[in-house]
């Protein structure tokens, strides 16, 4: 069973597509099948390069707010704060080469043969629940759950909620798989 958030979730349909046969389950939070646009590819090309030069902290201080909901839980803002901030420059930047060139696999969907849930926060500013319904509308027998008052990371922000909601897909994939 493979869960992955944001990008976790595109390197899980990367598995997916490359690997099928290593993986029983999905779920996917936050997370998008599209290839990058030619603006974000730029965007994040010239991110990789201030992260490398300039460190973590402005880019926390930047991205912190859009990742957690308005109104999250202080711990949970603090959280996601201390693992921004601790994430080695040269990594983040990587990283951020790594999604600027990443593959479009919204053709992958429709091909997706194993229980898969798409999670979102309803405060998502990177994956709307627009988006998240599209997803879940293209892969076969897909199930969709929103996390009222999360953001692009519901599993911070709302443990006992996305751990409940993970715990039913899995119960269902398994007696799914009987």
């Amino acid at each position: 069973v493979v869960v992955g958030v944001s990008l976790g979730g595109q390197v899980a349909l990367e598995l997916y597509r490359r690997r099928p046969d290593l993986v029983a389950a999905l779920a996917l939070s936050g997370t998008v099948a599209a290839g990058e646009t030619a603006q974000g590819r730029r965007a994040r090309r010239e991110n990789a390069e201030r992260l490398a030069a300039a460190g973590m902290a402005g880019h926390t201080h930047r991205a912190l707010p859009t990742m957690v909901a308005a109104g999250a839980d202080p711990a949970a803002v603090a959280l996601v704060g201390t693992m921004m901030l601790e994430t080695p420059p040269d990594g983040a930047a990587a990283t951020q080469r790594g999604r600027a060139d990443r593959a479009d696999l919204r053709s992958l969907l429709p091909r997706i043969a194993v229980p898969t849930l798409v999670l979102v926060g309803d405060d998502d500013p990177y994956v709307p629940v627009a988006q998240a319904r599209l997803m879940r509308a293209c892969i076969p027998g897909a199930r969709l759950r929103v996390v009222a008052g999360a953001g692009h990371l519901p599993s911070v922000e709302k443990p006992a909620e996305t751990t409940a909601v993970l715990q039913e897909h899995l119960d269902q994939a398994f007696l799914l798989s009987r």
